[in-house]
């Protein structure tokens, strides 16, 4: 069942998904250093936006810093962090819907405690 205040379904033949990237600034170090910090945010995400979780991979850099993708049956949820600088990049990509990037951002804020964020792209994915 598709919850259309979070995505909104389109004809399968002409759209095949959205896309968005999130750029989070002034983050704390420690919310976004680790994957064990930062898979439990994404995860949020992931139910904020009604996704099926599937999977996860990651790789945390010494001394500090992550990169962690959450395999969803929509597509994905990957996030590259650098706590020396308080930033965090999520990409969003899901397969026929809209992504909402306000409510992913709201999550995302909330546990990271980001001065500020900005959309660094939005996409519609359309067949060719």
């Amino acid at each position: 069942m598709l919850d259309h205040d979070r995505i909104t379904p389109q004809a399968p033949s002409s759209r095949i998904g959205g896309h968005a990237l999130l750029v989070f600034e002034g983050c704390e170090p420690d919310s976004i250093g680790s994957h064990d910090s930062l898979l439990p945010v994404m995860h949020e995400v992931a139910e904020r936006l009604r996704a099926t979780i599937v999977g996860d991979a990651w790789h945390d850099f010494e001394p500090t810093g992550t990169t962690c993708v959450v395999l969803l049956a929509e597509s994905h949820i990957a996030a590259h962090s650098w706590p020396e600088t308080g930033v965090l990049v999520i990409d969003l990509l899901s397969c026929g819907s809209v992504i909402d990037t306000e409510g992913a951002a709201d999550v995302v804020k909330r546990h990271t405690l980001a001065k500020s964020w900005h959309s660094g792209a939005e996409a519609v994915r359309n067949a060719v």
